[in-house]
């Protein structure tokens, strides 16, 4: 049975914009009209959710941009957090029916 973290493969809306502004980075909604100002931890997950990076994936990427040393299975919980709040704005693609 495959580990759910390797199964989860979340993307971004490709009609979400993506932009620096000033000193930190926002989402764009355009179904919405809202703006969405991230942290520097929550933009670099967008970045990395191109649907074929796993949450497993996207933890190594947060601990390699900050510090190596913590283990991916630390740094988790955040990446869960910060995907529940880009759910919660309705900012990711539907999974796939397959």
């Amino acid at each position: 049975m495959k580990d759910i973290l390797d199964s989860e493969r979340p993307k971004g809306r490709a009609d979400v914009v993506f932009r620096p502004l000033d000193d930190t980075w926002v989402l764009f909604d355009p179904r919405t009209e809202r703006l969405h100002v991230l942290n520097l931890t929550a933009a670099l997950i967008w970045e990395h959710m191109d649907g074929e990076t796993t949450l497993n994936g996207l933890a190594d990427a947060v601990g390699s941009a900050f510090d190596p040393r913590v283990a991916a299975t630390e740094i988790l919980p955040d990446v869960k957090a910060v995907l529940d709040r880009f759910e919660e704005s309705g900012l990711l693609e539907s999974p796939q029916a397959g």
